[in-house]
């Protein structure tokens, strides 16, 4: 979750069942050598358009709460200087799943684990 005090935030979020239907490539999710800012413009208005029902986006304001579910591709865009207060979980039954997705795309930060 991610409480926002001060600013404001662009969130995305897809479905993770829309790449598993094949509506839409991993790669086009995945930033890659995009910015978050480069993505939200050349990325993500093409995938609101072709995945209706699987892609939501919000703009989140002072006090709001935005909650991720597991698994669900996202991505955030700070519209301006923010102040937030978030915290991650992983529970015993996401554990294996988690830890191989760490090691696949964060290898640096599983080894420190």
């Amino acid at each position: 979750w991610n409480a926002l005090v001060v600013g404001r935030k662009r969130w995305a979020m897809l479905d993770p069942k829309a790449v598993e239907a094949g509506l839409v490539a991993r790669s086009e999710v995945e930033a890659g050598p995009l910015s978050v800012e480069e993505w939200f413009r050349e990325r993500w208005p093409a995938l609101r358009q072709r995945c209706p029902g699987h892609a939501f986006e919000h703009r989140q304001a002072p006090g709001e709460v935005m909650y991720v579910p597991a698994g669900m591709w996202h991505a955030v865009l700070n519209e301006s200087d923010t102040v937030a207060v978030t915290q991650n979980f992983v529970g015993t039954w996401e554990l294996v799943g988690a830890w191989e997705a760490l090691m696949e795309y964060r290898p640096c930060l599983a080894r420190e684990w």
